[in-house]
């Protein structure tokens, strides 16, 4: 008999990023992080990279990056994200599934999900497949493998979305016992009804599909996976172990796989510790019963399934109605708003189908004067979303246009996949998972719905948003606020709409924030001619704006006047003839030279009417990067102002201590800053020069001044370089005594370093120190008194290795 256990982790994140910008922007809620995808990384997703074992005293006694020893699926718009802005947390996942293989007979850890979380029974035969290969296709260029399984959206089923994966190779997939209607042993036995209650989760089994084809199913233990996600199990890693294993049966005879899955995110942003509760559970298992733990593609490699099974179509592992709670009015919600009304669901699904419908005819008649399979360029349009470089798209488009295409034409087709992609991420669950249509879900579906609509305006299809808002209307919200799904898109959607002007005037207020213009990932460049009085600056001049998805070109004029630091009248239009554009530049520089800035308004109002721009014109987001390049670009010169000023004023502090004179406010608060920048500038030294640090650290110390706490992020980085430093000579005593006596003195002086990434590397490093024989000290009495040194930086760091 074989007992083993399986912890699965549904990991995702619906696509947020502004459609015109591909940009996240600001997300309140997410407070204090810029938006959800950075404060759940923070919580969860990088975390559990690097998970904490503690010992009985606090101590680090292990470090486990939990995705190498759970099942996991990760979805394509969050792995997309955490590849651009949290590449160590991506690689490590990538890595965790190589490392899985080698553990789990060579099957990794990570099965695939469709592309961008739609639910898939709600969804055309055309549309499940293309979801389907769009998260294969991704999975195959980030893992480097075929995925063996695929997650379902909210575990939603139907027996066509069975024959979808099925037909694309999937081998299995996960669903809830509440999902299973018959079982039987073979082909010639009865059928048996089965409920909940009375269904075993411990085995998988043979879904036959009414094509022929067939695909296993297993089906989670509901029970466990509940108590995880909702009640306290994870409060405890020992009891969570303890739990998983009581769920075997007694059964001598039977092999047993006992599996549990969840939300990744359980794991750290939903439970508060999560990540230590499950590293802390693996290790506890695999340390019992080394060889307990397994992946669904291990295990069914040695325990194919030996039973059958019917499922219960149009079902989900969150809605109660099965899938009622994205098309319909059912009460199922977060909880928070007992009173509210959900029949908006039902408008907003109404709205979105009879936008596809029209969308779906537009590109089939439109794409089919290029090639004779839209459908099949529309699947293989994945490799251009995972490569938009030049190259890439050019290969694409050989490959599948049926005749040699126009640069005109060439931009047609991108528009045209762009609208089928965004016509994907307006069917992203999330838009209909909430509480109410005003939430920044059902906002960021329909921003998609937007886009498509406006690039479909391209191709003749001027009225689709006013179709769109009829049907909205009806779509009733919870708010006096937002009374209904038109308000929420006049209200909420409509000004993220950019069209070309717009979008130039966003990359031209980037530029003017800037100390010079230069390119920006849009493709933008401009050529301009300045102009400035000290306070007051005026740049005019022509900017070419390139999209990166449909290759489209724009040319602008503009002219800004800025006025102290968010004081800014921007006016830009398209790039008129050249003689036009001459004269309009010639009277804004000229009414600048007369010092009448009144005057210098009304020529760019007049020239560049009704595109003119003032600072609170542009989102919150925008602003926010703007003033975040004033800030970058005048921090250097406010530095060197003050420090000059130290230079002249501290050295009198230490004579007006000496003959005990009171020294002022203001002398006192420029010696703090000199001395936290001294210690800055020593922390970022590389390599760390550690007598000037312990220099920098004694100031600080003696003076009782306080530590600056930003400077615990180079304090920090500061450490794990010393631990390099560590790592490339460990036989130097007196660096590792150094190192110590560096840490203490940072304890001392109030400095706090954000240890995450320090206390990663010393246990790598003493890991390779001290593990069986590899301690490198010629002599005995070395040995033991670099170990004394390395257990000391491990004290003060709080690592405690085999504790």
């Amino acid at each position: 008999m074989t007992r083993k256990i399986c912890i699965h982790g549904h990991f995702y994140q619906p696509a947020r990023e502004n459609p015109w910008l591909e940009e996240i922007e600001i997300e309140d809620t997410a407070y204090p992080c810029h938006n959800w995808n950075e404060r759940i990384s923070a919580e969860c997703y990088t975390p559990n990279t690097a998970a904490r074992v503690l010992d009985s005293e606090g101590k680090i006694r292990d470090i486990v990056n939990n995705y190498a020893w759970i099942s996991c699926n990760f979805g394509p718009t969050l792995l997309s994200w955490l590849e651009k802005y949290r590449p160590s947390t991506y690689e490590a996942i990538l890595e965790a599934d190589r490392e899985s293989r080698k553990r789990f007979s060579g099957h990794g850890g990570s099965i695939a999900q469709p592309y961008n979380h739609t639910i898939l029974p709600l969804a055309s035969r055309e549309d499940k497949l293309t979801q389907v290969v769009w998260g294969i296709r991704d999975f195959e260029k980030r893992f480097g493998r075929v995925p063996e399984g695929m997650w379902l959206p909210e575990m939603a089923v139907d027996y066509p979305t069975l024959e979808v994966l099925a037909e694309q190779g999937i081998a299995f997939s996960i669903l809830g016992p509440d999902q299973a209607a018959r079982v039987r042993d073979d082909n010639g036995s009865p059928w048996k009804e089965v409920s909940p209650e009375t269904f075993d989760c411990t085995r998988p089994y043979l879904c036959r599909l009414p094509s022929g084809r067939s695909i296993i199913l297993f089906f989670r233990d509901a029970r466990v996976s509940e108590e995880v996600a909702f009640g306290e199990l994870l409060r405890d890693g020992k009891s969570f172990a303890e739990r998983l294993v009581s769920r075997f049966t007694p059964d001598p005879g039977e092999d047993q796989l006992v599996h549990i899955a969840t939300d990744g995110e359980t794991f750290g942003h939903h439970k508060k510790f999560g990540d230590m509760a499950l590293a802390y559970c693996l290790r506890t298992l695999e340390g019992g019963n080394p060889g307990v733990l397994t992946v669904y593609g291990e295990y069914l490699e040695h325990h194919p399934p030996r039973q059958e099974v019917e499922i219960l179509e149009n079902t989900s592992w969150s809605c109660c109605h099965g899938l009622e709670r994205w098309k319909g009015a059912c009460k199922c919600g977060t909880g928070k708003h007992p009173g509210w009304s959900q029949e908006w669901r039902t408008s907003l699904r109404l709205a979105m189908d009879q936008l596809q419908e029209t969308l779906t005819l537009l590109y089939g008649k439109e794409m089919a004067k290029y090639t004779s399979d839209p459908v099949k360029v529309r699947n293989e349009a994945i490799s251009i979303i995972l490569d938009r470089s030049d190259e890439n798209v050019e290969s694409f488009l050989a490959s599948w246009m049926s005749r040699p295409i126009s640069p005109d034409e060439k931009v047609r087709v991108l528009k045209l996949l762009e609208i089928q992609r965004n016509a994907m991420l307006m069917y992203t669950s999330c838009g209909w998972f909430f509480d109410d249509i005003s939430g920044i879900e059902p906002v960021q579906v329909m921003r998609y719905a937007g886009r498509a609509m406006q690039l479909a305006a391209d191709f003749g299809e001027t009225d689709l948003e006013e179709k769109f808002l009829a049907v909205l209307r009806e779509a009733r919200g919870n708010t006096v606020e937002y009374p209904d799904g038109a308000a929420v898109y006049n209200r909420l959607v409509r000004p993220a709409i950019f069209d070309p002007v717009r979008a130039g005037a966003h990359y031209i207020l980037l530029s003017l924030y800037r100390e010079a213009a230069q390119a920006d990932p849009s493709g933008e460049q401009a050529v301009c001619e300045r102009s400035d009085t000290g306070r007051e600056k005026i740049t005019a001049g022509r900017m070419r704006l390139v999209s990166d998805i449909t290759h489209e070109e724009c040319v602008f004029c503009f002219a800004a006047l800025q006025t102290g630091v968010e004081g800014l009248w921007l006016g830009v239009a398209p790039f008129p003839e050249e003689e036009e554009f001459t004269r309009i530049q010639a009277r804004v520089m000229k009414a600048f030279r007369s010092g009448d800035m009144n005057r210098v308004e009304s020529q760019i109002r007049a020239g560049f009417s009704p595109h003119v721009y003032s600072f609170t014109d542009f989102s919150l987001d925008e602003r926010h990067r703007a003033m975040g390049l004033v800030i970058s670009g005048r921090m250097s010169a406010l530095e060197s102002t003050l420090l000059c000023t130290c230079r002249e004023f501290c050295p009198v502090i230490p004579l007006l201590k000496e003959t005990r004179n009171h020294v002022p406010r203001g002398l006192s608060a420029l010696g703090v800053y000199e001395a936290n920048t001294t210690l800055e500038w020593a922390l970022e030294r590389v390599p760390v020069d550690t007598a000037e640090l312990h220099q920098a650290l004694s100031i600080l110390a003696e003076e009782g001044h306080p530590v600056d706490p930003s400077l615990r992020e180079a304090a920090g980085t500061a450490v794990v370089r010393l631990i390099r430093q560590v790592a490339d000579d460990p036989e130097d005593l007196g660096l590792l005594r150094e190192t110590g006596d560096l840490l203490e003195l940072m304890q001392h002086a109030g400095l706090h370093p954000d240890l995450w990434k320090a206390q990663n590397l010393y246990l790598q490093v003493f890991s390779k120190e001290f593990s069986g024989t590899g301690q490198r000290g010629s002599l005995e009495e070395d040995a033991a008194a670099r170990r004394v040194a390395f257990d000391r930086i491990g004290d003060l760091i709080g690592e405690k290795p085999g504790g």
